[in-house]
C-alpha cells in the first residue's frame, strides 16, 4: 500500500479525532466521579464507650499510630531463627486459656512431608489489659511459662478488635520481618496444619513474588 501525502494527512486527523474521543470519555468519566464524590455525604461511625482511641479520630480520620505501650513483649522470638515460614497471631482473650492450650498443641505438630521439611512455625498470643488483677496476674504467669504472649495496655473489649488487629501487623513488622507468612487469626479458629504448612512452602517454592503483599479473605 503506496501513502500519499493526502493520506497520510486524513489518517493523521482520524488518529487525532479518536483520541480526542477517548480524551472525552476519560474526562467525562472522572468528572462525574469527581461530582458523585463532591456530593457524596461521609459519615463517621461513633465513638464506642470503651474505645481508647482518641475523639479526633472519629471527628477527622488521619493515618493512626497505634502508640500503645507493651506490657508483655517477646522480642526475640522470631530473631532467634534466620526465617520462618509462618508466624501465627492468634487475638485471645483472658479467659480462653483452654482454647489456647489446644492451639499450642496444633502450631507444635509440625507435618513431616518433602514439602515441610526443616520449616519453622511459630505463635504468639496478643492482648489488651483487663481491670481485673486476678486476670491479669494468670496471663502474665502464662506469659512467663510459654513466652507467646503479647499485651498492650489498651483496654481489652470486642469494640477493640480493630487495635488489636494493627497491633499485630505492627508486632510483626517490627519484630518478625523474617517471616514469609502472617496470619492473623481469632482464637476459636481451628488450623489444619497438615494442609496449610505444605501448600505455604510449596507456593513459596513456587512463588516468584519478590514484594511483600496481604491477602485478606
Amino acid at each position: 500500500m503506496i501513502i500519499t501525502p493526502k493520506l497520510s494527512v486524513l489518517v493523521s486527523i482520524v488518529s487525532i479525532y479518536f483520541a480526542c474521543i477517548s480524551f472525552a470519555l476519560e474526562q467525562s468519566y472522572f468528572d462525574k466521579r469527581t461530582s458523585i464524590l463532591k456530593h457524596t455525604k461521609v459519615t463517621y461511625r461513633k465513638k464506642p464507650k470503651r474505645s481508647n482511641v482518641p475523639d479526633e479520630y472519629y471527628d477527622k480520620p488521619r493515618p493512626y499510630k497505634h502508640n500503645f505501650k507493651r506490657l508483655i513483649n517477646e522480642p526475640d522470638l522470631c530473631s532467634r531463627h534466620e526465617r520462618l515460614l509462618l508466624l501465627y497471631i492468634v487475638r485471645s482473650f483472658h479467659t480462653n486459656f483452654g482454647r489456647r492450650e489446644i492451639l499450642r498443641e496444633i502450631f507444635q505438630d509440625i507435618p513431616h512431608d518433602p514439602y515441610s521439611k526443616n520449616i519453622i512455625v511459630r505463635h504468639v498470643f496478643i492482648f489488651g489489659k483487663t481491670k481485673n488483677s486476678t486476670l491479669e496476674s494468670l496471663i502474665q504467669n502464662e506469659g512467663n511459662e510459654y513466652r507467646d504472649i503479647i499485651q498492650e495496655d489498651f483496654m481489652e473489649s470486642y469494640t477493640n478488635i480493630s487495635l488489636k488487629t494493627i497491633m499485630a501487623w505492627k508486632w510483626s513488622v517490627e519484630f518478625c520481618g523474617n517471616a514469609d507468612y502472617v496470619m492473623v487469626m481469632n482464637d476459636e479458629l481451628f488450623v489444619d496444619q497438615y494442609k496449610l504448612v505444605p501448600y505455604l512452602h510449596y507456593q513459596l517454592l513456587q512463588s516468584t513474588r519478590k514484594d511483600r503483599f496481604v491477602a485478606c479473605y
